[in-house]
Protein backbone atom coordinates (compact mmCIF):
# COMPACT_ATOMS: atom_id res chain seq x y z
CA UNK A 1 0.00 0.00 0.00
CA UNK A 2 1.42 3.36 -0.98
CA UNK A 3 1.94 6.28 1.36
CA UNK A 4 -0.89 8.18 -0.35
CA UNK A 5 -3.35 5.37 0.27
CA UNK A 6 -2.34 5.15 3.94
CA UNK A 7 -2.74 8.91 4.29
CA UNK A 8 -6.23 8.82 2.75
CA UNK A 9 -7.26 6.11 5.21
CA UNK A 10 -5.80 7.92 8.22
CA UNK A 11 -7.23 11.33 7.31
CA UNK A 12 -10.68 10.02 6.46
CA UNK A 13 -10.87 8.27 9.84
CA UNK A 14 -9.66 11.38 11.66
CA UNK A 15 -12.16 13.60 9.85
CA UNK A 16 -15.03 11.20 10.58
CA UNK A 17 -14.14 10.97 14.28
CA UNK A 18 -13.63 14.73 14.63
CA UNK A 19 -16.91 15.57 12.91
CA UNK A 20 -18.72 13.03 15.09
CA UNK A 21 -17.30 14.44 18.33
CA UNK A 22 -17.84 18.09 17.39
CA UNK A 23 -21.38 17.36 16.21
CA UNK A 24 -22.23 15.59 19.46
CA UNK A 25 -20.78 18.48 21.49
CA UNK A 26 -22.80 21.06 19.54
CA UNK A 27 -25.94 18.97 20.04
CA UNK A 28 -25.34 18.55 23.79
CA UNK A 29 -24.72 22.26 24.30
CA UNK A 30 -27.89 23.00 22.33
CA UNK A 31 -29.87 20.63 24.55
CA UNK A 32 -28.48 22.16 27.73
CA UNK A 33 -28.90 25.83 26.85
CA UNK A 34 -31.50 25.86 24.03
CA UNK A 35 -29.70 28.60 22.12
CA UNK A 36 -31.34 29.24 18.77
CA UNK A 37 -28.08 30.56 17.32
CA UNK A 38 -26.47 27.23 18.15
CA UNK A 39 -29.09 25.46 16.03
CA UNK A 40 -27.99 27.54 13.04
CA UNK A 41 -24.37 26.75 13.81
CA UNK A 42 -25.29 23.08 13.96
CA UNK A 43 -26.94 23.19 10.55
CA UNK A 44 -23.92 24.93 9.05
CA UNK A 45 -21.64 22.39 10.68
CA UNK A 46 -23.68 19.50 9.27
CA UNK A 47 -23.51 20.99 5.77
CA UNK A 48 -19.76 21.52 6.10
CA UNK A 49 -19.14 17.98 7.35
CA UNK A 50 -21.32 16.50 4.63
CA UNK A 51 -19.14 18.27 2.08
CA UNK A 52 -15.81 17.28 3.68
CA UNK A 53 -16.82 13.69 4.48
CA UNK A 54 -18.34 13.43 1.01
CA UNK A 55 -15.06 14.39 -0.61
CA UNK A 56 -13.22 11.80 1.46
CA UNK A 57 -15.88 9.23 0.61
CA UNK A 58 -15.50 9.89 -3.10
CA UNK A 59 -11.73 9.47 -2.79
CA UNK A 60 -12.18 6.19 -0.91
CA UNK A 61 -14.68 4.89 -3.47
CA UNK A 62 -12.26 5.77 -6.27
CA UNK A 63 -9.47 3.87 -4.51
CA UNK A 64 -11.83 0.96 -3.81
CA UNK A 65 -12.67 0.72 -7.51
CA UNK A 66 -9.14 1.21 -8.83
CA UNK A 67 -7.15 -0.97 -6.39
CA UNK A 68 -8.83 -4.35 -6.39
CA UNK A 69 -6.30 -6.01 -4.09
CA UNK A 70 -7.17 -3.63 -1.21
CA UNK A 71 -10.95 -3.61 -1.53
CA UNK A 72 -11.51 -5.07 1.93
CA UNK A 73 -9.42 -2.36 3.58
CA UNK A 74 -11.04 0.49 1.68
CA UNK A 75 -14.48 -1.06 2.15
CA UNK A 76 -14.07 -1.02 5.92
CA UNK A 77 -12.99 2.61 5.90
CA UNK A 78 -15.93 3.51 3.64
CA UNK A 79 -18.31 1.89 6.14
CA UNK A 80 -16.60 3.77 8.96
CA UNK A 81 -17.11 7.11 7.19
CA UNK A 82 -20.71 6.21 6.31
CA UNK A 83 -21.45 5.41 9.96
CA UNK A 84 -21.33 9.17 10.58
CA UNK A 85 -24.45 9.80 8.48
CA UNK A 86 -27.15 8.73 11.02
CA UNK A 87 -25.68 11.09 13.59
CA UNK A 88 -26.21 14.09 11.32
CA UNK A 89 -29.88 13.28 10.80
Amino acid sequence: MSEFEKDVIIYSKKIAIASFIIGILIFLVFLLFSLEALAYLGVLFVLFTIFINGLMLLQLIYLWISIKSKRVVFGKVILFVLANIPVAR
